[in-house]
């Protein structure tokens, strides 16, 4: 734990004047402090004198509890949601949450409180992660008073609520400068461990793919030793995802189903959608479309949400059977369809069974533009070839077009 206690009770008079809307001027003539003391005061700049914390409390009449009892149940329980959290235990997760809300008033008014926002963060993680999102905005002005073990926390958090692939770019500031700081310091495993977790997956979505099968088999170590089998299971989800990255089918497809055994065997239905969502892509782009069609149906029975498996079925049915019952099949994926990008993809398989080319290439540049901010180069080369696919014996402007783009996306001359 942290020593700069005083810095805590610094930061704590700054945000009482915050939150009854004093300006600093104001306090300052009210009770009759140096504004320039006051300043380098609440800013840690200057040990905040026991003199000037007195008044202010008795200014807004305030009982702060300096003893280290209520700030130790509050990092220790910061720590048990946190892992509560980590290993999906929900009756404990639950155990703790009534637990900080009976004393959450108690943790207020002591040095405690600058783990509340970090509590309540991890708490709504299941209830509503808009809430957990503005709360880190707020929680960072705490990061200093953290000890190492907190402030990981507190990136493993931030990646779990801002999500690493709609934010990268946020999420890589933030996490990677906390390991940065802390990795070196002896961290928790169950900590470490999700830690080296969320660097692997900034590391993949940078398409550092060697880099990130290191954090993640750093991660398996660590989750290991605390027998955390469900984030194992779905780290090794994410290896298997990395091998289809590097275009190794063969071995990402065996992962892949290793991983789906273990999941059925312990009932982790997230997991098992993510190998049938996954097994399903595979095959997708693997043009393995019998396959790929029995993995969505399997996916959509574990009640899988993922859109794009909408999208795969679409297409191998288009590809595999008559364009009348593919038709009615992407009719009806549509009058449903919420997600944007799925949406494009079915409008454009939509434009393969009509032949209405006009509609081909505009969902086709619309997809390509969504996918090139993404930086998503696989599914770019997927969506070409589609393309190309379907042109090449339509329109052979269009199809030659389509191959030198192609080309030129893989640093690939084509064959003449």
């Amino acid at each position: 734990m942290i020593n700069n206690l005083e810095d805590i009770d610094a930061k704590f008079i700054k945000k009482l004047r915050e939150i009854n809307g004093d300006s600093a001027d104001k306090l300052c003539d009210e009770i009759g402090v140096n504004k320039t003391s006051l300043y380098y005061a609440e800013n840690c700049i200057r040990r905040l004198s026991e003199d000037m914390l007195n008044r202010i409390l008795a200014h807004y009449k305030v009982n702060y509890n300096r003893d280290m009892k209520l700030y130790k149940e509050a990092y220790e329980l910061t720590i048990n949601l946190y892992e509560s959290y980590l290993f999906k235990d929900m009756d404990s997760l639950k155990k703790y949450e009534t637990e900080f809300y009976e004393k959450q008033d108690l943790f207020s008014s002591s040095r405690a409180f600058i783990f509340n926002d970090l509590m309540l963060a991890i708490i709504n993680l299941l209830k509503d992660r808009t809430v957990t999102c503005l709360l880190l905005d707020d929680i960072k002005k705490y990061r200093a008073l953290y000890d190492n073990n907190i402030e990981c926390i507190y990136a493993i958090v931030y990646a779990w609520g801002k999500d690493v692939y709609a934010n990268l770019r946020d999420v890589k500031k933030v996490v990677l400068e906390i390991y940065k700081y802390n990795s070196n310091y002896n961290l928790k495993p169950s900590i470490e461990g999700m830690l080296d977790f969320q660097i692997a997956k900034i590391k993949r979505c940078n398409h550092e793919y060697f880099e990130a099968l290191k954090f993640y088999e750093k991660a398996i170590v660590s989750l290991q030793e605390i027998y955390c089998i469900e984030r194992i299971n779905q780290t090794k989800i994410e290896i298997a995802g990395l091998l289809i990255d590097l275009e190794l089918y063969d071995k990402a497809e065996e992962e892949y189903l290793k991983c789906l055994n273990e999941a059925i065997k312990y009932k982790y239905n997230r997991r098992i959608c993510a190998c049938l969502n996954n097994l399903a892509y595979l095959y997708f782009i693997e043009r393995r479309y019998d396959e790929c069609i029995e993995y969505v149906r399997k996916a959509k029975a574990a009640r899988s949400t993922h859109p794009d498996i909408n999208y795969f079925l679409a297409y191998c049915i288009y590809q595999t059977k008559s364009k009348e019952e593919a038709r009615n099949i992407v009719t009806k994926l549509l009058t449903d369809e919420k997600d944007r990008y799925t949406y494009r993809m079915l409008k454009m398989i939509q434009g393969f069974i009509n032949d209405n080319h006009k509609n081909i290439d505009m969902y086709f540049e619309r997809s390509k533009n969504h996918l090139e901010k993404l930086h998503d180069k696989l599914e770019i080369k997927v969506l070409y070839e589609m393309n190309i696919m379907y042109y090449k014996n339509k329109d052979q402007d269009r199809y030659l077009k389509l191959v030198d783009e192609y080309f030129a996306l893989i640093d690939r001359k084509p064959h003449k």
